[in-house]
């Protein structure tokens, strides 16, 4: 294929191909004295803007299309932006921020709270993390060991004017505390009195279109697991949540890997881990699985699909909870589902994930799984932070 660069008589320039290539470029009103060189610079004289198409991307990466999407180069602040729906996006590498748009923080209380959609919103833009599974305690024996983070899942969501979004805001789970699930579907870390070892799993974020059902949910953002104990060391942590499937509970100690709990999927509820004594329960829709019998294991976290809760494999392994499941709506675009690592929630470089958080205890950083401190903590303490969601509009 013959390709021209050419000086135009109007000073602008042509990149041309012949009859038979795809290539062309020629200035037209919208780009037109858009750049200027001098001394090997290439100046912007105002805004570029370049239409892009999207594809569908598979995985933990949720993408839908939508031919609206553009990129900007800001000849001001020199900030890469994003435009798509009314909304203009900053990008700080992976990290999207809306701007000139108002911004309003759900924070756990405790109940269900909600969103009425103003009169002249049909997008919001979200982002969700599910709360941190509580730590075990080391107990009777060596170690306890670190629940899970809280997943990630952000997306520009179509909305009806007027309407009531649900938010549920999980909480993040304890050190142990009896046989009361945490709201938003943490797993419980005990079936019986015996409450020595496990941490409860973390509650799933989620948003909900007229009502709190599965089949209502527009995202959510999965719970982490929580941890499990050990006698000879810490490494049975409980699994992170998701993303389109959380993290597996652990439980390497002596090689019996098979007894951690599994996560939530985009399919159905974590299963329980094979014990060599006691299985955990299995998770399901919006809830984490309980521990094994006598407490042993942590318990899985909430989300889409729950984890389920860790096994009580020996007298000296109880394993970690699996993480829960996230989700976004098919509709939404500009969106992403994403699953943490052990203790840290998925996306905590993101400014937005404090952006509620007002407490000086590093132990309930939202999203952060519970950081295991042995028997320094009791028994029913909160140690896995509180999930988040922001909405902007």
């Amino acid at each position: 294929m013959a390709t021209q660069l050419r000086n135009n008589a109007d000073g602008t320039i042509s990149i041309l191909a012949d009859a038979s290539g795809a290539l062309s470029f020629s200035p037209s009103a919208s780009v037109s004295n858009v750049l200027s060189i001098s001394s090997n610079n290439i100046v912007f004289n105002s805004n570029v803007y370049i239409p892009l198409t999207q594809t569908t991307v598979t995985g933990n990466n949720i993408l839908s299309y939508d031919s609206t999407l553009g990129f900007y180069i800001n000849s001001v602040t020199a900030r890469n932006q994003i435009v798509v729906n009314g909304f203009t996006f900053n990008q700080d590498g992976d990290v999207l921020t809306p701007v000139g748009k108002t911004r309003y923080v759900y924070t756990f209380t405790g109940g269900n709270q909600s969103f009425t959609v103003p009169s002249n919103v049909s997008w919001i833009y979200a982002k969700l993390w599910g709360a941190g599974g509580g730590n075990g305690r080391a107990g009777g024996w060596s170690y306890g060991a670190d629940g899970g983070g809280g997943g990630h899942t952000r997306g520009l969501i179509p909305v009806t004017p007027g309407s009531t979004i649900y938010v549920v805001i999980g909480s993040g789970g304890t050190t142990v505390n009896g046989t009361t699930s945490q709201y938003g579907g943490g797993g419980v870390g005990s079936n019986n009195s015996d409450i020595t070892y496990a941490g409860q799993g973390g509650g799933y974020c989620g948003l909900f279109n007229g009502g709190i059902s599965q089949g209502q949910a527009l995202a959510i953002a999965g719970g982490g697991g929580g941890g499990g104990s050990s006698r000879t060391w810490n490494g049975n942590v409980g699994g992170a949540g998701g993303g389109v499937q959380g993290q597996r509970g652990a439980s390497p100690y002596d090689g019996k890997y098979t007894a951690g709990g599994y996560p939530g999927t985009q399919n159905g509820g974590g299963a329980a881990g094979s014990g060599y004594s006691n299985n955990g329960g299995a998770g399901s829709a919006l809830q984490g699985g309980v521990s094994a019998v006598n407490n042993y294991g942590g318990g899985g976290g909430g989300g889409y699909y729950g984890g389920a809760g860790g096994s009580y494999s020996e007298s000296n392994t109880m394993a970690g909870g699996g993480g829960g499941s996230g989700y976004l709506i098919s509709t939404a675009t500009l969106g992403y589902t994403y699953t943490g690592a052990y203790r840290y929630p998925a996306f905590y470089w993101d400014p937005d994930l404090m952006a509620g958080y007002t407490s000086s205890s590093q132990a309930e950083m939202p999203g952060y799984g519970g950081l295991n401190t042995q028997n320094l903590q009791g028994t029913g303490v909160l140690t896995g932070g509180h999930a988040v969601a922001v909405i902007y509009y």
